[in-house]
């Protein structure tokens, strides 16, 4: 299999041997993964790499309420999102974003979360969850009305663990459809559609 010329050869070496060696922790996987990330998603294109990204749900606007609502969101987050603060708010292992100068107008691309092994039900059970946040910020993009501009990518997720690579697409109303499965980070398929979506998120 012919490896993606993306990558820097120690990023491929190291890809290579957590994938035929294994890890003792997961915590292992992070330096190697992101490495990879900023290989298709670099700084001087515009793009931030969030570790453990909070991603708390937005409040989404009520077309029946006054103008003079009593109720105030308790912060604003990077995306401009009003938002308050919950139990449940979800953590990824890394959020791929377009960013600028500005506080709050980080545009999330795409969701990463690594596993040293097979998870089972938690893995999915977690991008699931992350389907449900990346719909709700898409309808709240909607409520915006920012109809004169482009639309924004569908927002990716990639599950990866260890020798078992899936990717997902969200769609409308906490859809979740397998769009890849793949045997190694190192696919050339996977190499394809990691710099389509970067194409995509320059566009906007």
């Amino acid at each position: 299999m012919s490896t993606p010329d993306t990558l820097l050869p120690w990023v491929r070496g190291r890809i290579t041997n957590i994938e035929q060696k294994g890890v003792h922790y997961e915590s292992a996987l992070a330096g190697p993964h992101l490495a990879l990330l900023l290989s298709y998603f670099p700084i001087e294109g515009s793009f931030m790499i969030k570790s453990q990204a909070r991603l708390r749900t937005p409040i989404l606007p009520d077309p029946d309420a006054s103008q003079c609502s009593s109720h105030s969101p308790d912060s604003q987050d990077s995306s401009g999102q009003s938002v308050q603060t919950r139990k449940d708010d979800i953590f990824p292992d890394f959020v791929v974003c377009r960013a600028t100068a500005a506080l709050n107008a980080d545009q999330p691309v795409l969701i990463w979360e690594m596993k040293r092994r097979d998870s089972g039900a938690k893995g999915e059970e977690q991008i699931e969850r992350y389907a449900g946040w990346a719909d709700t910020w898409s309808r709240w993009r909607t409520a915006l009305e920012l109809k004169e501009e482009e639309p924004l990518p569908a927002i990716g997720s990639v599950l990866v663990e260890h020798d078992l690579i899936r990717v997902f697409q969200h769609t409308e109303r906490d859809a979740l459809m397998t769009i890849g499965t793949y045997e190694s980070l190192l696919d050339p398929e996977l190499d394809v559609w990691l710099k389509g979506v970067a194409r995509g998120a320059q566009k906007v």
